[in-house]
């Protein structure tokens, strides 16, 4: 993070706070039981697991059973097979997790990520692995991480990694032209994981929060009175805000009906516009089918 830098709009960077994480930057895998039907539609409650697709055991997760002795020795061990074939995915990805374990190993680490990933993409838990490491690193080197996440959201559809990208742009929201930088890669990551239908809601709320942020801080303190200059950027941005809760609420995703609830509250005492409820209906009704086929499946 910058130390003590604003925006053109007086918004100090250090005090950003995106409340989206659902778990710990070193996997931010999710993993928990949602419950996309509890709004009463008359259609049998369905739990859904959000779960990665990736690696079965996450990179920060494994049991390090290993002390320095066992564990320099058995990374010799791989060492030596990937000189015999560079091609054995199997072995890269032992390698590497084992190297994550010790943090003075890091740039270690990043030469094992980098010759595997010469020959095979890599999984979104790697590349969650490696960003969240180099931003622990002193000092940050922050060019280096943002070509990872570039080089991370191309390989795959990465809901995680465009959520962790997103969120490590708010600390370049600096200058002139920072708060649209910021806007630019929220709406590049929607474009591409906005319409996920497990993950793609943790990027909208993310975005939304981001801008809300960004209201509260137009907002005069207790005992101030704004400008007509002040008023009028206010009510502009809560227009951005009420419109990104019009595109979510258009799309079908896990966990639409507590943005639908959201949103009311945001409106209040402003009632829901009809459209808008009837392209939420819509694709709520989606979701339904689409668990409906599943369960026939099943």
């Amino acid at each position: 993070m910058m130390e003590n830098s604003e925006t053109d709009t007086g918004i100090k960077i250090d005090d950003v706070i995106i409340v989206c994480d659902d778990s710990d930057s070193s996997s931010n895998e999710i993993d928990e039981e949602i419950n996309p039907m509890d709004t009463g539609s008359g259609t049998d409650n369905c739990n859904y697991s959000m779960s990665s697709d990736d690696d079965s055991v996450s990179v920060d997760e494994q049991k390090d059973d290993l002390d320095d002795e066992q564990l320099f020795s058995k990374i010799t061990e791989l060492e030596s097979k990937l000189k015999l074939n560079k091609y054995d995915y199997n072995t890269h990805l032992e390698y590497v997790q084992l190297l994550g374990r010790r943090k003075h190993l890091y740039n270690e680490m990043c030469g094992a990520m980098e010759s595997m990933n010469q020959m095979y993409p890599l999984t979104e838990t790697l590349w969650m692995k490696w960003t969240s490491d180099s931003i622990k690193q002193t000092p940050i080197n922050r060019e280096y991480i943002k070509s990872l996440f570039i080089r991370g959201i191309k390989e795959y559809i990465n809901p995680s990694l465009w959520l962790e990208y997103c969120q490590f742009s708010i600390s370049d929201m600096d200058g002139t032209d920072g708060l649209q930088y910021v806007r630019n890669i929220y709406e590049s990551a929607l474009s591409i994981v906005g319409t996920h239908l497990i993950k793609g809601r943790l990027i909208w709320d993310s975005y939304r929060e981001f801008e809300i942020f960004i209201l509260r801080s137009l907002q005069p303190r207790a005992g101030n009175i704004s400008s007509l200059n002040e008023i009028t950027k206010e009510k502009e941005q809560y227009q951005i805000i009420d419109d990104i809760y019009k595109r979510q609420l258009k799309i079908p995703l896990l966990g639409m009906e507590m943005t639908l609830l959201e949103y009311k509250i945001f409106k209040s005492p402003i009632k829901v516009n009809d459209e808008i409820m009837k392209k939420y209906n819509y694709s709520f009704d989606l979701i339904n089918n689409y668990f409906n086929f599943e369960k026939n499946l099943n």
